[in-house]
Formats: C-alpha cells, sequence, structure tokens
C-alpha cells in the first residue's frame, strides 16, 4: 500500500469506496468517438524543453493531417502566484465547463514528453461511456530513501493505481508496478500529469460536489491524498472506470542523483548497434573496436 507523502507522486487514496477490478480491454475502433480537445496545463516560471517541442508536434500534427480536435489555444494557469495545485486544476475543469463546448479536457503538465500522435491515440481508446477517463503510461520519481552521500535513492514508478488495503489506513490505492504492453489497462487511479476527462465526468462531480474536482481528500487517519488521485476517488464514487493506455509511453523530466548502483554494464551487440546508428560517416565499428572501447582501450 502507498503511504508516500505527496510530493513523491504516489500519495494514497481515502477509506470506504467500492472496489473496481482490473481489467484490460482492446483499442476502440478505428474511429474517434467524441468531439474536440481543450488543452490544459499548469505552469511556474519555467517548462521543460521537452514538453515545450512535445506540444508544438502534437498541434501540428493535429493540423496537418486534418484532425482538427484541438480548436483552440491551450489553457494555461500559473501556479507561480495564489494559485496551488489544487486550485488551478479546478479553475481549468472550471474554464473548460463554462467557456468552452469542447468535449474532451486534456491536461498535460509541463515537465512531460510525448509523441505528436499521443492525443490522437488516447482519443481513438477513449469512449464518452465505456472509457471516458484515459491517461498515458507515465511515471513518478519516487524516493526510496537517503543514499548516505547527501542525496537520496530513486525509482521510477508507473502511475498505475489499484485498489488495496492496510490495517493503518484501511481502503485505497496501492501501486501496480506490471502492466501488459501496448493495450488499455483498466485502473483504480492514475495521475493527472497526461489525462484525458470527458465532459460528462466534470459536470456528474460538479452536480455532486461543486466546482472541487481535485479538492484533497484523506485517509481515516488524515493522511492526505494527491489532487490527482483524489480526483480519481471523486470518478470511482460515480461508478465510472479509469484506464490507462500503455501504448502511448510519456516521458517524465526530473533532476536525480546517478551513481555505481543505477550502472548496468551494456552487452556488446546492442552497444555495437548504438554506436554505428549513431556514425557520421560511412564505415562501421566492429564488435572487436566497440569490445575493446568499452574496456577503455583506445582503437589507434
Amino acid at each position: 500500500m502507498t503511504g508516500a507523502a505527496p510530493e513523491d507522486e504516489t500519495a494514497a487514496t481515502p477509506t470506504d469506496i467500492p472496489a473496481v477490478a482490473s481489467e484490460v480491454t482492446g483499442e476502440a475502433p478505428g474511429a474517434i468517438a467524441g468531439g474536440t480537445v481543450q488543452i490544459a496545463y499548469l505552469h511556474s516560471d519555467r517548462v521543460s524543453h521537452s514538453w515545450h517541442m512535445s506540444l508544438m508536434n502534437a498541434i501540428a500534427y493535429d493540423k496537418a493531417i486534418g484532425l482538427d480536435v484541438i480548436v483552440a489555444a491551450p489553457f494555461a494557469v500559473s501556479c507561480s502566484g495564489p494559485n496551488s495545485l489544487v486550485e488551478g486544476r479546478n479553475m481549468a475543469a472550471t474554464h473548460f465547463l463554462d467557456k468552452t463546448d469542447s468535449e474532451w479536457l486534456f491536461f498535460v503538465d509541463t515537465d512531460m514528453g510525448f509523441e505528436a500522435d499521443a492525443i490522437e491515440r488516447l482519443l481513438l481508446a477513449a469512449d464518452p461511456v465505456d472509457r471516458p477517463v484515459v491517461g498515458g503510461l507515465c511515471f513518478a520519481l519516487k524516493h526510496m530513501g537517503p543514499d548516505n552521500k547527501g542525496g537520496f535513492i530513486v525509482r521510477p514508478v508507473p502511475t498505475l493505481f489499484m485498489w488495496g488495503s492496510t490495517p493503518e489506513q484501511g481502503f485505497g490505492f496501492t501501486n501496480r508496478f506490471r502492466y501488459p504492453p501496448e493495450t488499455l489497462v483498466q485502473v483504480a487511479g492514475t495521475g493527472a500529469a497526461f489525462l484525458l476527462i470527458h465532459r460528462s465526468v466534470l459536470e456528474a462531480i460538479r452536480k455532486n460536489e461543486g466546482d472541487h474536482w481535485f479538492d484533497f481528500v484523506a485517509y481515516g487517519d488524515g493522511a492526505q491524498v494527491s489532487e490527482d488521485l483524489s480526483f480519481c476517488y471523486r470518478v470511482a464514487q460515480l461508478q465510472r472506470p479509469i484506464f490507462v493506455h500503455t501504448g502511448v509511453k510519456i516521458t517524465h523530466h526530473k533532476t536525480f542523483w546517478l551513481g555505481e548502483d543505477d550502472y548496468r554494464m551494456p552487452d556488446v551487440e546492442p552497444m555495437l548497434n548504438i554506436m554505428n546508428a549513431a556514425r557520421s560517416d560511412a564505415g562501421a565499428f566492429t564488435a572487436e573496436e566497440v569490445t575493446n572501447l568499452m574496456r577503455g582501450i583506445s582503437g589507434d
């Protein structure tokens, strides 16, 4: 059971919620279900270059192939000032419902990297009724403990959550570490860093709770839940399913500490392929040359 602090991006969720069985399903048929997409993002005073390039490429791709589901400029909420993460996401949802006619709200955090067709692939997999919330395959950076060198040991953790329980906190979310490749996986929760949400889900939460889609919920012991998993908790209360598309692979720009424990000596054959693919001249490395280079022996 995950009980990490919210800054680890794997915060746990509360008790007393109906369980949803894990399910793997195929993609939707070839046509996109539903209408237009409103992109929204929260930002501080800086954004990742990989996110910037990915977003520009996604918008250009949408126009180049004639998809035209992105019909308005992305809605940006500054979190540098008084707006918190919760307030920023709630503001984006309010803007989406009250100021646009789009059918889907797409959250993308400013430290994510993705391929140009990623939004299209989520739309192809989504459905307003059967699959109204679909995320990409994202990874959080989880602190495992101090490294005794002034830093921390960190590991990537997929943001796929299932239902579980512990004696301390009761029933709630637990990390799922294994997943099938290139398919849709039904989950209990996921992050909001790369998440497609149908308008009907937001409207139903508003009807029940007002404009508080991402407000923190808590365990019975008072431990707060991250804003995105709090949203997933509310979706579960509606008995609406949540999915992650493990074929839509997202990168997450983070800062961390590298050491020998993270290093694995590569085999000669894959290293030979990598070096030859990157070589600009007409020649090619031999296996012997690569072996010598890996041992630190000059080829001269």
